[in-house]
């Protein structure tokens, strides 16, 4: 709703329903555990800004798209604590402040497919091709 745009949310069990963002992470995690495998303890990340600077550097490359637009093979991005703290409270506080704690989503664990149904309402399968749905109202 704030955006405009439609939303849903999948949960995949490990190596099951992976998309291309799935295969990112991974590609980022390996390259960086193969760095400390190779390095001594100082080269070791002591915080998520570090992790950050090194994928940064080590994707610093351009490369040329089809369309021969140079680009980035991976983007990170740094978003630090204090400003995502910000943003929470200058808008998702106060309106998860009035919700009432009292609707729960039956079986959560149970169900991988969340489906926003209007404000409050969330639809809910067990699989993203599941035809049976539950609806729930949050508030």
């Amino acid at each position: 709703m704030d955006f405009g745009i439609a939303a849903s949310w999948t949960f995949s069990s490990t190596s099951h329903g992976k998309g291309p963002v799935d295969g990112v992470g991974a590609a980022v995690k390996s390259r960086a555990t193969r760095y400390l495998l190779k390095g001594s303890t100082e080269q070791a990340f002591l915080s998520a800004e570090e992790f950050f600077r090194f994928t940064h550097q080590a994707n610093d490359h351009q490369v040329m798209k089809g369309d021969l637009e140079p680009n980035r093979p991976i983007e990170a991005f740094y978003i630090k604590s204090s400003d995502i703290d910000f943003i929470f409270k200058r808008t998702l506080q106060k309106r998860w402040a009035c919700l009432e704690r009292t609707n729960w989503i039956e079986g959560i664990q149970s169900k991988h497919q969340f489906d926003p149904v209007g404000v409050g309402k969330i639809k809910c399968r067990r699989t993203s091709s599941d035809s049976y749905s539950e609806t729930f109202e949050l508030f």
